[in-house]
């Protein structure tokens, strides 16, 4: 068999330069210098006898011969891969960095105290976690795992895997102060004539929530809006002085059911639901760390919002 006439790591440079659409996030992904990469490519060419890429300021595109050499090149970069993976998962226990992205404030609520048992458990691996809700891109910006929540209306795309790590329902509370005042609600149609608090980005005075009763029954309320903003914190401490009503998912309230400075209103009604996920930008197989991470996250943060934050709710309802 002929020696092959170029490097095979200047195919796997090639291959992620047009999977990732670019010089500059092929080279972030990857966490080398742009300047090595655009040499490599050149040498890659060179070797070829061939231009590959069409380079221009803003874009690249592909001549004939790059198209067809990436059409072979990406099953080539996918097994060597996959093999890699494959080799390192079977060596001894799970090892390295996992690059995480959570979301603001279910990272306070739930994942800040289960994420120190992980790490006594795995001492080989490490975590880089950036706590943002903003939108990110896993593969350019190099995340192993994104955990976020509603992503069903998110962009599909088959370079992403979306598992759910768990259900979460939004419910009603309030101070107790405040229903001293205004008293229980006896229905979700009394909520017209009380003061709400609105987890919106868009400002309204009036607006109109869909609630859904676990018997499955639901019906369409007109709210007052007293305070209208998009994080949960704002809404809740507002909640806490006294201001109204509002919703927020049982993560983000569960701890002030329990020591009384927050009420369940209402607890057979709910405003929303949805789901938790995390997604990770490839069909292949984890590195182990990774997957333990997944696996542990799947488990425990299930087990912390399905067990222990609804044991809690429940208990200060009784109470």
């Amino acid at each position: 068999m002929e020696k092959l006439s170029y490097d095979l790591n200047d195919l796997y440079f090639f291959n992620k330069v047009i999977e990732l659409n670019g010089f500059t996030a092929a080279a972030k992904a990857l966490g080398v210098p742009k300047s090595k990469i655009s040499r490599r490519l050149t040498i890659l060419e060179e070797s070829l006898g061939l231009r590959l890429i069409q380079r221009n300021s803003r874009s690249i595109g592909l001549t004939d011969a790059g198209k067809r050499l990436y059409e072979f090149s990406q099953q080539i970069v996918l097994n060597a891969e996959e093999g890699e993976i494959a080799v390192r998962n079977g060596i001894g226990e799970p090892n390295g960095v996992v690059r995480v992205s959570f979301p603001d404030e279910i990272t306070r609520s739930v994942f800040s105290k289960i994420i120190p048992k992980f790490l006594m458990m795995h001492p080989k691996v490490s975590l880089n976690i950036e706590v943002s809700n903003r939108i990110v891109n896993l593969i350019e910006d190099g995340f192993d795992l994104v955990i976020r929540g509603g992503v069903s209306s998110l962009e599909e795309s088959s370079s992403i895997i979306c598992t759910k790590i768990s259900h979460v329902d939004w419910i009603l509370v309030c101070s107790p102060g405040y229903l001293r005042v205004h008293g229980q609600p006896a229905n979700i149609g009394e909520l017209s004539n009380l003061a709400f608090l609105n987890y919106s980005s868009e400002s309204k005075s009036i607006f109109t929530v869909r609630f859904n009763n676990s018997d499955g029954s639901n019906k369409v309320v007109n709210l007052k809006s007293r305070l209208t903003c998009n994080n949960h914190n704002v809404l809740k401490e507002g909640a806490k002085s006294g201001l109204g009503i509002t919703s927020l998912p049982l993560y983000s309230c569960y701890e002030e059911i329990a020591n009384g400075s927050l009420v369940h209103v209402l607890p057979e009604w709910t405003t929303t639901t949805g789901d938790l996920f995390a997604l990770f930008p490839t069909k292949l197989g984890l590195a182990s760390a990774t997957r333990a991470f997944l696996d542990f996250i799947k488990a425990e943060g299930a087990a912390f919002i399905d067990g222990h934050i609804a044991d809690s709710i429940k208990k200060a309802v009784k109470d």
